[in-house]
């Protein structure tokens, strides 16, 4: 060979020996100088590239970012393909990432990549995306086996895998590099949070539009990388989806977005907030630029503790912080919506809202109306601490099947949180001008309303135009979810039939006095109440035409409020009683009210003519066209007796006992086939001074020496035995009297050829006797009811 040619060939093998070892060195430079160049650039303590292998189709390496024993991103193993015409073309075909783990961890209150250092920018500026000009373009990359650790407390961890793919295009600019024209990702995670990610980039003539769709499978396992959410029972799938449009500096100019949650259920601290229907998701719209977003919320309701579905719209300013919009909510029990208008500033620690409440005509059920209402106010937080208030109004809440209306109702309510400023509780004030009743204005209520954590406290004075001095007083609680307690008295105080209102009707001529205490215990649980009432009545007096009961004293429980009725052997005690010429004393009644037309008389007992009356049991009620019922009597005097019926103005000793049955209507009074007698083997002694009305009695015996010896013998008469009986014939009492006996003493009477005869001489007789005394006396007289008996029954 010639000398020229083996110079030649001797000079290219020295380059491609030369070559060769630059090759095979050339993961050691680039260890050494690359890495050296750019430690700076790289916010990690600990870092490490590694060129494992490179070849004219192939470079594999590893990477390790982090700091002394905690790792931060590690790349065990990363692949370039390509061929060597692809790199004169600025290409590379495919970048594969082998296992890379990426090390999350909570720092001041953030999700951060464990060993990522803090710095400090020098100047904040925008400079252009770095994926506009690339010196290489890589068409795939593919993400096999990843990971995500979040390290959370002591040694619990998270394991999150990742997998996916992210195809690139690329156009080649005048300069010879490569710009982006789309990009699209594929990304699936596993194991503490599964989900799914497609994203496209496309490059336009001002910037980048940018369009993603995301999947969770349950959001309970994202609430675990989010520090401090403060949410203790998640469930739901979460489906993302919105396009975002940036510029060639990289900052995001306008974006639109949708979140939509299926079998969302967030259990919260007093509230539950769900789905409003199983098969349609919770979806939250959001639209904006750098400067304000508007957003919208529908399909979710408050299932607890009043269900309700919420809708939510406005807007917010991120530089200003101001914020505007509207809430409404459509409770499930009226199906009326109530609306919040809300406007002011919302910063990160610090918000000053103003607010307004408003909505139609609310119907509870079927009888609660509640009746042009708003309410206003303000909230400013500052920290942790809230301070507002409400200023709130309604025209009327009626009760309808009460007939009960509430007019002018009004509340200046300040709260806070925590519940005491500068160490003292807060507390507002309400009041209703007009508490009316059938019609009539029946009372006035002031109250003072003081929060906490968990309940407002009530103290309540309702008076009464109708009475300057009743004043009832009631003190309670309401929380979260509406249960509310309440307790009320209502000290001694005189009444008057006079001072009643007019929807409290008595019969004709009824009027009393007397003096009147309560005590009450409410509780409501769903809109439904419950509790118990005291009622006394103390010094008592009533009058009905010539009826006169005196010192009437009484006491009645009612147990199971709102029902009207009473506990069982109910007392009401009476002093005196007359009834016309019928006079009582000492009445003691065993009562039960079982609804507010029924009243059940358990037993009624009465000192009567120095001995005692008892009735069984019997019910009066509304509309009743009669009453019947039995008195029993034992050891009526019987002197007494005669004397308040008018009979023989009478004295003496000896007692009946016996039974009487009674029939009361709306025409009178009746006595059924009624009875006394005295007791078997006792006898007494009865003196007549009015012995002209006994004989009007014995107008069937005429006029004889026996008749004459009968009067004189019954004004000192002494009975073996006697008899009453009670009987009513046409509005008249048939009154009859037996007696067997014979006079005390003898009689100036002898027996003239077997007839008794009137004589001077002799020591006189003691003829026995059974006299038959019959009297009609009118009852209406008697008792002195007249015809009013009909207008009590009626006014029942």
């Amino acid at each position: 060979m010639p000398r020229k040619g083996l110079f030649i060939a001797g000079i290219i093998a020295f380059i491609l020996l030369i070559g060769a070892v630059v090759f095979l060195l050339l993961p050691t430079i680039a260890n050494q100088f690359l890495l050296s160049a750019t430690a700076g650039k790289i916010p990690f303590s600990q870092h490490e590239l590694r060129l494992l292998r490179v070849s004219p189709w192939h470079l594999e390496g590893t990477i390790f970012l982090g700091e002394k024993d905690k790792p931060g991103i590690v790349v065990p193993r990363f692949s370039l393909h390509y061929a060597p015409e692809d790199l004169l073309k600025k290409e590379i075909r495919s970048l594969h990432i082998e296992s890379a783990v990426i090390h999350l961890e909570q720092r001041e209150g953030r999700l951060t990549v464990r060993g990522l250092q803090k710095r400090v920018p020098a100047k904040e500026e925008r400079t252009p995306m770095d994926m506009q000009s690339l010196p290489l373009g890589v068409d795939e990359i593919i993400l096999r086996n990843g990971a995500i650790v979040y390290h959370k407390e002591k040694s619990d961890v998270s394991l999150l895998g990742v997998d996916g793919g992210i195809s690139l295009q690329y156009r080649t600019g005048s300069d010879g590099e490569k710009e982006l024209q789309s990009l699209k990702c594929s990304l699936q995670t596993s194991g503490a949070l599964p989900a799914g990610l497609e994203a496209a980039v496309q490059s336009t003539t001002t910037g980048y539009e940018i369009s993603f769709d995301m999947s969770i499978t349950d959001i309970a396992d994202a609430v675990e990388f989010v520090p401090e959410a403060g949410i203790n029972e998640i469930d739901g799938q979460l489906k993302l989806s919105g396009t975002l449009q940036a510029g060639k500096t990289g900052g995001i100019s306008r974006y639109t977005g949708a979140a939509e949650l299926e079998g969302f259920r967030l259990n919260g601290i007093g509230f539950i907030l769900e789905n409003e229907e199983a098969q349609s998701p919770v979806v939250l719209q959001l639209q904006g630029d750098t400067a304000k977003v508007q957003y919208r919320l529908d399909g979710l309701i408050f299932s607890d503790p009043e269900q309700s579905t919420v809708e939510l719209s406005g807007t917010y300013g991120f530089e200003d912080g101001e914020a505007e919009g509207t809430v409404t909510l459509v409770p499930q029990r009226t199906g009326t919506p109530l609306m919040m208008d809300y406007q002011g500033t919302l910063l990160a620690t610090t918000a000053l809202m103003k607010y307004r409440l408003y909505g139609e005509p609310v119907t509870f059920g079927k009888t609660l109306n509640i009746k042009g209402y708003s309410a206003e106010g303000d909230v400013s937080i500052q920290g942790q601490t809230i301070l507002g208030n409400m200023t709130m109004h309604v025209d009327e809440i009626t009760v309808e099947e009460h007939d009960l209306a509430l007019i002018n109702l009004n509340l200046d309510f300040p709260f806070s949180y925590p519940q005491t400023v500068n160490g003292a509780a807060v507390s507002g004030n309400g009041s209703i001008e007009t508490i009316r009743y059938q019609g009539v204005d029946s009372g006035r209520l002031q109250a003072s309303i003081t929060p906490s954590a968990e309940k407002l406290y009530l103290d309540t004075l309702l008076t009464s135009p109708l009475h300057n001095e009743l004043e009832i007083s009631c003190s309670g609680s309401v929380n979260m979810e509406l249960e509310t307690m309440l307790s009320c008295s209502l000290p001694e105080v005189e009444i008057s039939s006079s001072a009643l209102p007019a929807y409290i009707t008595l019969p004709q001529s009824v009027s009393f006095t007397g003096k009147i205490a309560g005590e009450l215990d409410l509780k409501m649980r769903d809109f439904r109440p419950s509790g118990s009432m005291q009622l006394q009545y103390s010094e008592g007096n009533a009058t009905f035409n010539e009826h006169t009961l005196s010192n009437i004293s009484a006491g009645l429980e009612f147990p199971e409020l709102p029902r009207i009725r009473s506990s069982a052997s109910q007392l009401i005690t009476i002093g005196s009683i007359d009834l016309g010429e019928i006079s009582m004393s000492d009445a003691q009644i065993y009562l039960r009210i079982d609804d507010p037309q029924t009243l059940f008389v358990e037993r009624l007992r009465v000192k009567w003519s120095k001995g005692r009356v008892e009735a069984a049991g019997f019910k009066v009620y509304q509309d009743m066209e009669q009453l019947e019922t039995t008195f029993y009597c034992d050891r009526l005097g019987l002197t007494e007796l005669l004397n308040q019926f008018g009979i023989g103005d009478a004295e003496g000793e000896g007692s009946l006992n016996g039974r009487l049955p009674v029939i009361i209507s709306r025409d009178g009074l009746v006595f059924d086939d009624g009875f006394l007698f005295s007791t078997p083997g006792k006898s007494g002694i009865v003196r007549f001074r009015n012995t002209e009305q006994l004989r009007q009695g014995m107008e069937a015996m005429e006029r004889s020496p026996y008749l004459e010896y009968t009067m004189d013998a019954l004004q000192n008469f002494s009975y073996n035995w006697t008899k009453l009986t009670f009987n009513t014939e046409q509005e008249m009492l048939l009154l009859s009297l037996q007696l067997d006996g014979k006079p005390s003493e003898p009689l100036p009477y002898g027996f003239i050829d077997g007839q008794i005869a009137s004589t001077a001489e002799g020591s006189g007789i003691q003829y026995p006797l059974r006299v038959d005394l019959n009297f009609s006396l009118p009852l209406s007289e008697l008792f002195r009811y007249g015809k009013n008996i009909q207008s009590f029954m009626e006014n029942m």
